[in-house]
């Protein structure tokens, strides 16, 4: 379970074109974690694990290796687009925003902001 686990985020990981940084940023842990995984060395809890198995939109049980299916239900398209690489900037900032309580119309103006940038692009 542990060799596909660990195939498996990798492949994941590269199919998004993040960094193992990129992905320790995104999950809130050290790359060394993210190496740990991938090189075979530990498995994430279980709530990592779904963490993980969120992010990229896979089943747990895909993760795990304990089936081939790989996909969990849709996400709309609009939600696809905001987990990219591209817009990770713009979702770490949201999240230090969230984290400093920002009000939601403070955020409703970046999003709108962001949207905007979006459709000049």
């Amino acid at each position: 379970m542990i060799k596909l686990f660990s195939q498996r985020l990798k492949k994941e990981r590269l199919k998004k074109e993040l960094t193992q940084q990129e992905l320790a940023d995104i999950l809130n842990i050290d790359k060394s974690t993210i190496c740990k995984y991938e090189n075979g060395y530990s498995l994430p809890s279980i709530e990592r694990s779904i963490q993980i198995s969120n992010y990229f939109n896979i089943s747990l049980d895909y993760l795990m290796g304990i089936t081939d299916i790989r996909k969990q239900a849709s996400l709309p398209p609009y939600l696809q687009d905001l987990l990219s690489k591209e817009n990770y900037k713009y979702l770490k900032v949201a999240q230090k925003l969230k984290e400093e309580n920002i009000s939601l119309d403070i955020l409703d103006a970046i999003l709108n902001f962001y949207s905007d940038l979006q459709k000049n692009n």
